[in-house]
């Protein structure tokens, strides 16, 4: 790529104020804890939801599983608290047994029942090998899935939906509640049954079997989900991941048969074309075994704090004609939680100026030829861009490469900012204040005011508080600092200077945080159960949800306040988990025959802090982790320097031959070198050992979120000079 010499800072000079650092996502309601941070949330992240305190609701569990994450490691504010959350736990007189999935020996697997090395990108495998030893040993909580699941529904398979009772005459089309109305087969009287919300004492719903109804054969979800997994024995499992029988076994048997247990998802199974099936299949195992919203259970709703962690969007401006022109939206509508394009059409796009020609790039991420997929394409785009300016804290490799203004913002120790934290609100109050830096959240505002000022109509709308409350939304572009932190107080009775002199406010009692079962809480609208926000009402192990999301968009895709229809995806999204071997895979690949995976260290977080000395003492150079095995196969000794080569690129680390991986597979992480942005080669910051120049982004996408290979991937590893 070029070099952009020199790069503009502007000194931009905005209202005076206390800051709050950069817009953080509030704890995502996800149904499984700890997946925060990259693309995925699968369409049940709405619908069930989570909210986890290591403190609070987690002192009951007794078996956690974690697969893929390193829960000791992580950080101890926020809605992820694993590090403290475990250590207290295992510190009970009752202890805590663990499984831990991972291709790496982490502190965790250390201390852990089981550790399962598996081999990369096959996660989605082990889970529905889990799913059959479960289904087959009648491990289930079979009232839980009678009753609050949609296992025992009939399915459509031409509709591949849920099978409503007036399809088949059993209710009226124009009932209010026609389109929550069920079909079940009904053991007791051997027929087909509507079966009103929530449940039917009276009817004793099949859970397995194919039905006949005026001719045609209905399958129950559970058929269908025991179909989708029949090939997935311990056997054929333990085959593709690369694990012990025994073993895998004793870990069904810890996380099934000692409840109340959960699972602790990590970003692993997010980094491939299978995350939304990483997540069905994580989804699936916690309903089989009733482990949602009951002491203990790791999937919770408890009550949202008052004030606004994550001050949301102005998605309420966006038309219909905007959001179809979203760069890979139609296909990847699971991008609407965050309202993104797909990265590599909007590559593609660049390129190609196909269907458009994006012209402009305002970056605010970070060191994007560290952080981004395959980093090498990023010189034929940065090439293409008429302007790119770069909001960050310091100069990185994409500032001294692609930037032609900076903006420089805060850093997270220099700004204010609420954390919400299970039944207290925490104010982050600066420490420090170095240099000429400024609220993010600022900078955008006074750019769409300046837009605005310039005839721009949304602007003018993001700006205009009548308007947008006609849309439903009480969010107002603000002007200065402290017009957000009014943002952020929500209906809190404080203040923002006062809550801020408090530091932390307890906005609710322990006990009334604590609100278990709540989708039996009562509607006061119909008198009954509320259930979740699926189709069904019901946990859904067969999610229509997922199908109509790729037929609709919903239940995130919205114009001008209201919601919208999207034009279908080209093929179906799959309402039922299911295993593809990664494209690239060391079972068939004999030029490259390692699995190479990648992840996050304590030392660093993502692309920062690499430009500290006292950190990069500790460590200096990327570790290029590998079995004394494939070590000893390929040449390679311990602490000598390697390349790493895959089919994009060719970098190197030193190696660190350990016990404490998987065979035949290595990991690495996403190094960067600043000291080379002072020199004449400054693209040597990002080539020389940056995992990112291997991966993955073209190929296979997931259909639901359009993830690509970041992990799981083949390459080989060879000696190289000092």
């Amino acid at each position: 790529g070029r070099r952009r010499e020199p790069a503009l800072q502007l000194a931009v000079s905005l209202h005076a104020g206390v800051g709050i650092a950069e817009h953080l996502r509030a704890g995502l309601r996800a149904v499984l804890p700890a997946a925060h941070g990259h693309v995925l949330a699968h369409v049940r992240r709405q619908q069930v939801g989570h909210h986890v305190d290591g403190r609070f609701q987690v002192r009951r569990l007794f078996v956690a599983v974690l697969p893929g994450g390193q829960s000791s490691r992580r950080r101890s504010a926020g809605p992820s608290v694993w590090g403290r959350a475990i250590a207290e736990l295992r510190a009970r007189e009752q202890g805590l047994n663990m499984v831990v999935v991972d291709p790496r020996f982490t502190p965790d697997a250390a201390m852990a029942d089981v550790w399962l090395p598996i081999r990369p990108g096959t996660d989605v495998a082990l889970m529905m090998t889990w799913i059959r030893y479960i289904i087959e040993n009648k491990l289930y909580d079979e009232d839980f899935c009678k009753r609050w699941t949609n296992l025992p529904y009939l399915i459509d398979t031409d509709t591949k939906k849920m099978l409503r009772a007036y399809e088949v005459g059993l209710g009226e089309a124009d009932a209010e509640d026609a389109e929550k109305t069920f079909v079940v087969w009904d053991q007791k009287t051997n027929s087909a049954k509507a079966l009103p919300w929530p449940y039917d004492e009276a009817l004793d719903p099949a859970f397995f079997g194919t039905y006949e109804i005026d001719g045609v054969e209905y399958p129950t979800a559970f058929t269908l989900l025991q179909e989708r997994v029949d090939e997935w024995t311990l056997e054929k499992g333990c085959e593709v991941c690369c694990l012990e029988k025994d073993q895998v076994e004793k870990a069904i048997r810890i996380y099934a048969e000692n409840a109340p247990s959960g699972l602790v998802l990590g970003v692993a199974t997010d980094m491939s074309p299978q995350s939304a099936q990483g997540t069905e299949g994580a989804c699936i195992l916690e309903f089989l075994l009733g482990n949602v919203e009951k002491p203990g259970a790791l999937l919770q709703r408890f009550p949202d704090p008052p004030n606004k962690v994550d001050l949301g969007t102005m998605n309420t401006l966006v038309t219909g004609d905007m959001l179809e022109k979203r760069l890979g939206y139609r296909e990847h509508k699971g991008l609407g939680i965050w309202s993104h394009a797909h990265i590599p059409t909007v590559f593609k796009a660049i390129t190609t100026g196909e269907p458009y020609q994006p012209r402009n790039w305002m970056e605010r991420s970070g060191n994007k030829h560290a952080m981004i997929g395959n980093a090498g394409q990023l010189s034929e785009i940065i090439d293409k861009m008429e302007m790119i300016c770069h909001l960050y804290m310091y100069p990185t490799a994409f500032t001294i490469e692609a930037a032609d203004y900076v903006l420089p913002t805060q850093e997270w120790l220099e700004s204010y900012f609420p954390i919400a934290h299970a039944n207290k609100i925490i104010i982050r109050q600066p420490v420090v204040h170095l240099y000429e830096t400024v609220n993010e959240g600022v900078i955008w505002s006074e750019i769409a005011h300046r837009c605005a000022e310039l005839g721009n109509p949304f602007a003018q709308k993001a700006f205009d508080k009548e308007y947008l409350a006609t849309l439903g939304t009480d969010l107002v572009y603000w002007r200065g600092q402290q017009e957000m932190m009014d943002f952020h107080m929500g209906s809190l009775p404080m203040s923002w200077d006062e809550l801020a002199e408090m530091g932390a406010y307890e906005w609710i009692s322990k006990e009334d945080y604590l609100t278990y079962y709540t989708y039996k809480t009562i509607d006061p609208k119909t008198g009954k159960e509320k259930g979740w926000n699926t189709p069904s009402k019901k946990v859904e192990p067969y999610s229509e949800g997922t199908l109509m999301l790729g037929r609709t968009g919903e239940p995130w895709a919205s114009a001008e306040g209201k919601s919208y229809v999207m034009p279908p995806a080209d093929e179906d999204y799959d309402p039922l988990i299911y295993y593809l071997e990664p494209e690239e895979t060391n079972l068939t690949d004999t030029e490259y025959p390692i699995m190479l995976t990648q992840g996050r260290i304590p030392h660093y977080h993502h692309g920062t802090l690499r430009n500290i000395p006292y950190l990069r003492e500790l460590y200096p150079v990327p570790l290029v982790s590998i079995h004394p095995e494939t070590a000893e196969k390929y040449g390679v000794e311990d602490e000598q320097w390697v390349w790493v080569e895959s089919r994009r690129g060719k970098v190197r680390g030193k190696a660190h031959v350990t016990a404490g991986i998987a065979k035949d597979a290595v990991h690495m992480e996403r190094f960067w070198n600043p000291e080379y942005l002072d020199t004449d080669t400054p693209s040597k910051a990002w080539t020389e050992m940056n995992v990112n120049i291997l991966t993955k982004t073209d190929g296979r996408y997931s259909p639901e979120h359009g993830t690509y290979t970041l992990r799981g991937f083949t390459v080989k590893v060879d000696p190289a000079p000092e």
